[in-house]
């Protein structure tokens, strides 16, 4: 678990994996979400099991927000799109400049917050 403070709210993120980056854009391609970029790392942040109400319930009464997993692979260069092709299916992966809370989670994963 790794948890650090943003602008006075407290993250929690409850699980982290490093992946390849073949692996990872899989996942956000399987997801339909975008990856996002900081520092030579590609990163994914998602919630599977956690029910979305009891999320906000708890940043909006506590300002804790509780973030289940989020997955990186190195990614040295940034570059807009990552092309991912399995048997039959093509995956188009956006890439996004980490700004804001989603840098601060990157910055939390990578030990530099």
């Amino acid at each position: 678990m790794i948890e650090f403070e943003y602008e006075g709210v407290k993250i929690v993120i409850l699980f982290a994996d490093e992946l390849s980056l073949e692996e990872l854009a899989l996942m956000a391609g399987v997801y339909g979400r975008p990856l996002f970029w900081y520092d030579g790392f590609a990163f994914i942040v998602y919630n599977l099991l956690l029910d979305p109400r009891v999320i906000s319930e708890e940043l909006i009464r506590r300002r804790v927000l509780y973030i289940e997993h989020v997955s990186y692979a190195k990614m040295p260069k940034y570059q807009e799109l990552v092309k991912i092709v399995k048997e039959d299916l093509v995956y188009r992966i956006p890439i996004l400049r980490a700004v804001g809370i989603v840098k601060a989670i990157a910055r939390g994963i990578l030990g530099r917050e």
